[in-house]
């Protein structure tokens, strides 16, 4: 799995410019298609597999119903997470899978 920002060049080149303007939602490209918001993390769960691709029974559940919770999960996860003042910078591996 590759990682890139929505305000670099693959993603000017991969997506539409709907999706690089709304810099709130998670995108998830593979094979052609475009995934957002909770479609995107339950893909990407089955991706991870192992224990993480339990959460993809979800998926069952309609979107509009998904994303609410995606959005206020959101909107609260600094409360959950914390902020950082600053960016971590990257390791060496990790350079290796973040595109430009």
């Amino acid at each position: 799995m590759l990682f890139a920002s929505l305000q670099g060049e693959t993603a000017k080149e991969l997506l539409d410019d709907k999706y690089i303007k709304n810099l709130d939602s998670m995108v998830l490209y593979q094979n052609g298609e475009i995934d957002t918001k909770s479609t995107a993390i339950l893909k990407v769960c089955k991706i991870l597999g192992g224990i993480w691709s339990i959460f993809y029974v979800f998926i069952i559940i309609p979107s509009f119903i998904r994303n609410g919770f995606y959005n206020f999960i959101a909107s609260i996860r600094y409360k959950l997470f914390g902020k950082e003042s600053c960016c971590r910078i990257p390791t060496e591996k990790e350079k290796n899978k973040i595109l430009q």
